[in-house]
């Protein structure tokens, strides 16, 4: 792995933990006897904004070919491909429209017909990381109905004990943290809250119903932050980008919900994640997946796009450096490649995506990559 290159954003761990102590899916496989399908030599486009336009019409092509092979919803053909559409959007992209209704289309139907499941909390393929997922994916399609509410509901009868959400499987990258799967929680939490920052009491009339369900997305956030709070040293020690970027996405997506007394506490530890993010960037310019291990574009995708959702500069120059490590190793077709350390446990099939029995995860490296890429793109000119 790269020597790790102190920044003036690092933060030592020790620093850290005194701030705390103030107060994917399961298709994910790598089939060991496919071989890959190896996308043209790299080829440096002209601008970041050509680099996401390549990745977005890849993205949108494996999601158009997905329900030719599976009916199951899943975070790499849905959740990633409509990322990678809202993030084009933002830098004048024009993304396929007829995808992104089929995208929500796909996603709404798999979830509607099983509410009565989710409604129970039980019989759900991946569990709390699947409809964590799953909602992320209908706020990106701007689908807010009572399947929703039936997956916000779902989320909040499977919520550990001890406040955290967890993955079905050990399988790493992608389902490995639970810091990760409880950030996608709370975002969903978030989202379903009917208060708008700042207000009390709830905007809409204050029928019983509205109130108990507003106190149980309260208590769940609360008991997710606890243990967010008892586990930073777990995540430092622990070193796996996701547990990190989890770490951090679950203050940046509840920064505006924090009742008065606990928001410069929060503001704090939110900080102290970015600079500890920020500080494992590598000389190369990437990130690992944990210490010991070489750079990738899954790792440093994921870290370039949770620092830009913390609103850390996007034009400074370690994320400037971390923009070129991307660039410079995009395949000519849009992709990145990304090793699954994952053992197989389903059939593989073969959507047509790069990389064979490294597809799943290496389209979730794009996706953050490209993500990253456009956000960096957002902002260079300003």
């Amino acid at each position: 792995m790269p020597r790790q290159r102190p920044t003036r954003f690092a933060l030592s761990t020790a620093v850290v933990l005194a701030l705390f102590a103030c107060g994917v899916d399961s298709t994910e496989v790598r089939a060991q006897e496919a071989t890959p399908t190896l996308p043209a030599t790299p080829t440096l486009p002209a601008t970041p904004r050509d680099a996401v336009a390549r990745s977005l019409a890849l993205l949108e092509r494996a999601a158009r070919n997905y329900p030719r092979h599976r009916d199951c919803f899943a975070c790499h053909h849905q959740s990633f491909p409509l990322l990678v559409q809202v993030e084009g959007r933002r830098i004048g992209l024009r993304p396929d429209e007829p995808t992104r209704q089929a995208i929500s289309r796909f996603t709404r139907d798999w979830f509607s017909q099983r509410q009565p499941e989710l409604r129970a909390g039980q019989s759900i393929d991946g569990r709390a990381i699947t409809v964590a997922y799953g909602l992320w994916t209908l706020e990106m399609a701007e689908v807010d109905d009572p399947v929703t509410d039936a997956m916000v509901d779902y989320l909040l009868k499977v919520q550990r004990a001890d406040g955290a959400w967890e993955p079905e499987a050990l399988r790493p990258p992608a389902e490995e943290s639970k810091a990760f799967v409880t950030a996608l929680a709370l975002r969903g939490l978030h989202r379903a809250s009917r208060r708008k920052p700042g207000q009390d009491p709830p905007i809409h009339p204050a029928s019983p119903q509205a109130v108990d369900r507003d106190a149980s997305l309260a208590r769940a956030a609360e008991r997710a932050f606890d243990w967010l709070t008892a586990n930073a040293a777990a995540a430092i020690q622990h070193a796996s980008i996701d547990d990190q970027a989890g770490q951090l996405l679950s203050y940046v997506w509840r920064a505006d919900r924090f009742p008065g007394d606990k928001a410069p506490l929060r503001s704090a530890r939110m900080q102290a994640w970015t600079d500890r993010l920020a500080s494992l960037q590598g000389d190369n310019g990437g990130w690992a997946q944990r210490a010991g291990m070489e750079s990738d574009p899954y790792a440093t995708g994921l870290a370039l796009w949770t620092l830009a959702e913390s609103g850390f500069d996007v034009r400074s120059e370690p994320f400037r450096r971390g923009a070129e490590y991307l660039r410079a190793r995009q395949a000519a077709d849009g992709s990145w490649h990304t090793r699954s350390r994952c053992e197989p446990f389903q059939p593989f099939f073969d959507n047509g995506d790069p990389y064979g029995g490294d597809q799943f995860l290496s389209l979730m490296a794009t996706g953050w990559a490209a993500a990253a890429l456009a956000r960096f793109e957002d902002r260079r000119d300003d």
